[in-house]
Order: structure tokens, then C-alpha cells, then sequence
């Protein structure tokens, strides 16, 4: 149908019935914009450690329902594959409006409902990516490379990220360990319940890329690494390494 264009990465593996589901996510809903973030490969240590917070992560700083929902003005669209109508890409002014942005998907996105478009951002199992991560540099200059401009470039963001990681996310294990070492069983307690509930919430994504159901303790340490590479965007975008997506080839791969 040349009324939609379809963008997705290289590294997506798709399964044959994929447009046609994408078409009729559309058709049905009315949207103008569908978009899947695909089921990332969960194999290598670090991709099992890092992936299902980076899901966990992206899912609470865009919520699906309110970026699908016409009301909210929550736009998002994950890059790995996105159907577009094509006179919504004209409305806009074409891929030039949105091609000095790094995070290009959520900028299409956030045109796209701009203009009076609908949009939806969900999930496919069926829909994966196969680009593997086995080193952790890897995946902190992917990250790094674009955590700031999620924050829109605000310094004063930074400490408020950073203080959210360390007192929702890192804080239960470390309340329960130093409430053990003074010997205070009903703080370790808390801890300990805080650490677990948080797991329990955090376990269905886990299990949803296929990781070993027992990184879902583990999210804190993964939230010290995610709040290490906020500071390592800062830092590159201060030194002025901020490379468009075409430039950086090792991290993007992209087609259409």
C-alpha cells in the first residue's frame, strides 16, 4: 500500500504475517502511526543483566496507553519498526523536521500526534531483534549516546534521575543490607519486602525476553549502571561527541 511506509531496523526479525498485522493494528484503530518495540535479545550475560530494565525503563518514561492514547500528550514510537501514513510524513515536512534529532523515532512520533495524528506503541513477541550485545561497553555507548536527550537536555534532571534510581530502584537491597549489619530486623525486613515486590513487578519482563527468571533481583545493579551511563551522556554531550544516528553506525542499523 503506498499510502504507508514502513521503517524498521536491519537487526529485526520478522515474521512473514508482520506487515499485515502492523496494517491491520491500524486500519482497525484508526491510527496513523503504529509502532512495536521489538522483544530484545536476552542471551549473553550483560543483555540478560541490562535489556529487561532498558523495556522496564523505556515502558515507564513513555507509557504505552497514555503515548496511544489521542488525549495524552505522551508521544512515543520505538525505531526498530514503525508503519507511518505517508501523508502524515508530508504534514510534517518530510524526514528533514526530524533529522538532526538522535532519538528520531520519538521525535517522528511526537510530529506525527503534533499534527493531529494517532498514534499506537505497543509490544510483539513475535517481533525480535537479533543484533547481539556480549560486552558492556557496547551497551553503554548505545545508551549513552542518547540518555540525555531523554532528559531534553536538562542539567537539572540529571540529579533527579540519578536520586529516583538510587532511592526506588537501588535502595531496598541497600536498606536491607545495612539494616542486617545494625543488626535491626524490622528495617531489613522492609528492605527485604520492598526488594522483592519490586522483582515481582519487575519478573514479567524478564520472563517476556526470555532472561533467566533470577535477573529480576537484580535490578538494581542495573539501575547503578543505567544511572552511571546518564552521567556518561552528560559528559559526552558536554565534550561534544553527540554523533547524528547516521554517523554511528556500530550502534544503528537501520533500513526501510
Amino acid at each position: 500500500d503506498r499510502q504507508w511506509v514502513l521503517f524498521t531496523d536491519a537487526d529485526i526479525l520478522h515474521p512473514t504475517s508482520s506487515i499485515g498485522r502492523l496494517m491491520s493494528k491500524a486500519v482497525t484503530g484508526d491510527y496513523d502511526l503504529v509502532s512495536v518495540m521489538v522483544r530484545l535479545r536476552a542471551r549473553s550475560f550483560w543483555e540478560q543483566l541490562l535489556f529487561p530494565p532498558f523495556t522496564y525503563f523505556f515502558q515507564l518514561i513513555y507509557p504505552f496507553k497514555r503515548a496511544s492514547d489521542p488525549a495524552s500528550g505522551v508521544a512515543a514510537a520505538a525505531g526498530g519498526c514503525i508503519l507511518v501514513r505517508r501523508s502524515f510524513i508530508e504534514e510534517i515536512g518530510g524526514l528533514d523536521a526530524i533529522q538532526s534529532r538522535l532519538i528520531d523515532d520519538v521525535a517522528l512520533a511526537r510530529a506525527v500526534k503534533k499534527a493531529g495524528g494517532r498514534c499506537w506503541l505497543g509490544l510483539d513477541p513475535d517481533m525480535s531483534s537479533i543484533r547481539t550485545y556480549v560486552e558492556l561497553p557496547q551497551i553503554i555507548r548505545m545508551v549513552s549516546r542518547t540518555a540525555f536527550e531523554q532528559l531534553g537536555y536538562h542539567y537539572a534532571l540529571v540529579p533527579l534521575v540519578l536520586l529516583a534510581l538510587l532511592v526506588l530502584v537501588v535502595g531496598p537491597p541497600v536498606l536491607l543490607i545495612a539494616a542486617a549489619a545494625m543488626l535491626d530486623p524490622y528495617v531489613a525486613s522492609a528492605g527485604l519486602a520492598a526488594w522483592l515486590m519490586q522483582s515481582a513487578h519487575f519478573l514479567a519482563v524478564v520472563q517476556y525476553l526470555g532472561a533467566s527468571s533470577g535477573f529480576a533481583l537484580t535490578l538494581p545493579i542495573a539501575g547503578i549502571l543505567y544511572g552511571y551511563m546518564v552521567v556518561a551522556s552528560v559528559f559526552r554531550h558536554l565534550a561534544g561527541r553527540d554523533p547524528s544516528w547516521r554517523e554511528d553506525i556500530e550502534t544503528e542499523s537501520s533500513g526501510v
